[in-house]
């Protein structure tokens, strides 16, 4: 179901440099693998190696400090979810295009675009378009958030459902895990 030229993948031949239980691997000397269904079907995922990150703010003159669990997959996991993050992305941003939300949702969308071409697009540059149109407008709503451990308590089965309506058929296909 390769629907893009994988080689366009953002570091598809460099390595991780984090350190975990197996050997660093590119998306390249790994991509046989992957691109085999029955070999992902039947590989044993490593567990993840949880890490805090605490990062030190200072705000009117007051130091806080800001603790981020961070979790890293061994380096070939990585590169399966990698592989299938950017399948589904791509699902994703076509179904933005065919909604006509995609000029909207900007956060957390691949730079990936449905037509196989990795654009420059970054959230920086996404904000910078939103301000350029909203200067514009007669008027202008903006909503903003910013959710505390809001991944960490999404409704799984929700986030299911969502992703299964990006198939034709309502659910994953098979080579899908």
């Amino acid at each position: 179901m390769v629907e893009f030229d994988i080689t366009r993948i953002p570091r598809y031949s460099s390595k991780s440099s984090y350190a975990h239980f197996d050997h660093r691997v590119s998306f390249a000397e790994v991509q046989a693998k992957i691109l085999d269904s029955e070999y992902v079907s039947n590989h044993a995922f490593y567990p993840l190696i949880s890490n805090e990150i605490i990062t030190v703010r200072y705000r009117g003159g007051k130091r806080s400090c800001k603790v981020r669990n961070i979790a890293y997959a061994s380096h070939f996991d990585h590169r399966v979810f990698q592989y299938y993050s950017y399948l589904w992305s791509d699902l994703y941003n076509k179904k933005a295009i065919a909604e006509e939300f995609d000029e909207v949702a900007v956060a957390y969308r691949s730079s990936l675009s449905s037509d196989g071409a990795v654009t420059a697009g970054s959230n920086i540059s996404s904000a910078k378009k939103a301000f350029d149109y909203m200067r514009v407008q007669d008027s202008a709503f903006v909503l903003t958030g910013d959710f505390e451990s809001f991944f960490d308590n999404l409704n799984h089965v929700h986030l299911m459902a969502s992703l299964r309506s990006l198939f034709p058929s309502g659910r994953l296909p098979d080579d899908h895990y």
